[in-house]
């Protein structure tokens, strides 16, 4: 695995827990019923089973949701804590700005951490791949050696 792929999977599971987020509003949706009608008789047509499997599956939804959260976490928290291992300031600004997703679930382009840092984008998009470089170096080098070793 690269350090960019490493990184990137930050960015993924949080793209996964969002689909199965939405996912979820759906079925609660389903469970809960999207109004009354009031105006006559009803009958109920279909078994209650229906209704149960859908509660059933919302319920083991929000579960496994809540195990992805927890995933999710646990991998921000080891990844913000091997970039911060790095020397270079810069290369903790970069790399933490372009993978680690914030509140919003958002992730800076190299464009927007140059103008922040007061780079070129260029020099930012050089030092990028240096980052990278370093960080795979210094980080999944050392993984690598430990999980040999083990």
């Amino acid at each position: 695995m690269t350090a960019k792929e490493y990184l990137m999977q930050l960015q993924t599971i949080d793209v996964k827990i969002q689909e199965k987020i939405e996912e979820s509003a759906s079925l609660r949706a389903l469970v809960l019923g999207r109004g009354v009608s009031y105006d006559g008789d009803h009958v109920q047509t279909s078994p209650q089973n229906k209704q149960e499997e859908v509660i059933i599956k919302y319920v083991y939804l929000e579960q496994k949701i809540d195990c992805m959260i927890d995933r999710y976490l646990y991998t921000k928290d080891r990844i913000i804590d091997e970039i911060h291992e790095l020397s270079d300031a810069r290369f903790v600004t970069i790399l933490h700005d372009h993978y680690v997703p914030d509140a919003a679930h958002r992730v800076r382009s190299l464009e927007q951490i140059a103008v922040d840092m007061g780079y070129s984008y260029d020099s930012v998009r050089h030092l990028h791949g240096y980052a990278l470089l370093a960080f795979e170096e210094k980080i999944l080098a050392s993984r690598h050696k430990i999980t040999q070793s083990s």
